[in-house]
């Protein structure tokens, strides 16, 4: 039984390729069979595959992982806590400036029940992949760097900054709300559906974003004592390299694997008409700005000793 696990152990990160490469036979399912069900399945495995990649990846290179720290029931409850609350936080905050405001996609084969469900507790698993994508990536980087990648300690933005970020947001976010030509819940929330383009929100909701993680990287700062915003002014560029990197490569990845079923479809995203390999270029360059909130909550939540 013991040599079974350490087999496991040593070849879990292989056997995770193996598996989000197996999730691609979906391609060669008539267009039929695309519906709610096969997303659950299919894309479940390619996230569960990717997700023993990465975090073998960073038990070969730098000797632990997130998984292998689950070593009682205390440590995965911790676990699932943390990535519930990470889960629900960020997929809100995505789902209502990107989704609901910005109504850049929509889900093709969803319902109200498959919603709900891919919040809780599908976003947990959103996140944690992505995590342990940005990890991995770190792990590798670290090689190159000679040294261990981590963000940099350094003093708080002034509390007067935080005040005016914290107003910017709230207004830039009442102005999307108010030029959206809403008529009903259903229009709000559009889960398989677009029903209108949006013109002119681009600006406004760029800015929300990114006052939205700087507010966040406040909080961070002021807990752990380090943040990007830190990293920045000392040019600690490597923890923006392994974001980008892991962000592009997740990216392109996630959404060729998407190309074929069309399981969520762009309909308000930038310059529309280019692509590459099937998908808008936009959402590709776009991608890594999504692993800011995801690392700030994941620094945020879980203590390093733990």
């Amino acid at each position: 039984m013991l040599e079974m696990k350490e087999l496991f152990i040593k070849y879990y990160g292989p056997i995770g390729l193996i598996l989000s490469a197996f999730s691609f036979l979906h391609w060669l399912l008539p267009a039929s069979a695309f519906n709610a069900w096969t997303l659950f399945f299919i894309h479940g495995a390619f996230v569960v595959g990717a997700i023993m990649f990465f975090d073998w990846l960073c038990l070969r290179l730098e000797g632990n992982s997130i998984l292998t720290t689950l070593k009682s029931k205390k440590d995965l409850i911790y676990f699932l806590k943390n990535f519930l609350i990470m889960g629900i936080i960020f997929g809100f905050l995505l789902e209502l400036y990107i989704h609901w405001i910005g109504k850049f996609w929509f889900y093709t084969y969803w319902g109200w029940g498959w919603y709900l469900i891919m919040f809780i507790p599908g976003f947990a698993g959103y996140v944690f992949f992505f995590l342990e994508s940005y990890l991995g990536i770190k792990a590798v980087l670290s090689k190159f760097a000679k040294k261990r990648i981590e963000l940099t300690r350094g003093k708080q933005p002034a509390k007067l900054i935080m005040f005016i970020c914290s107003v910017i947001i709230l207004v830039s976010t009442i102005y999307l709300l108010m030029i959206q030509p809403y008529r009903s819940v259903d229009n709000f929330f559009s889960i398989d559906f677009a029903p209108f383009r949006i013109l002119g929100i681009l600006p406004a909701l760029i800015i929300a974003g990114f006052v939205l993680v700087i507010i966040m990287d406040y909080f961070l700062s002021k807990k752990r004592g380090f943040s990007f915003t830190s990293s920045i002014i000392k040019f600690n560029i490597w923890p923006f390299a392994a974001l980008l990197i892991a962000g592009w490569l997740v990216g392109f990845v996630w959404e060729y694997f998407n190309v074929k079923a069309f399981y969520w479809q762009y309909a308000n995203s930038i310059l529309p008409d280019l692509n590459m390999f099937g998908f808008p270029v936009s959402v590709f360059l776009l991608w890594p700005l999504q692993y800011f909130p995801i690392i700030i909550l994941y620094y945020y939540l879980f203590d390093r000793e733990k």
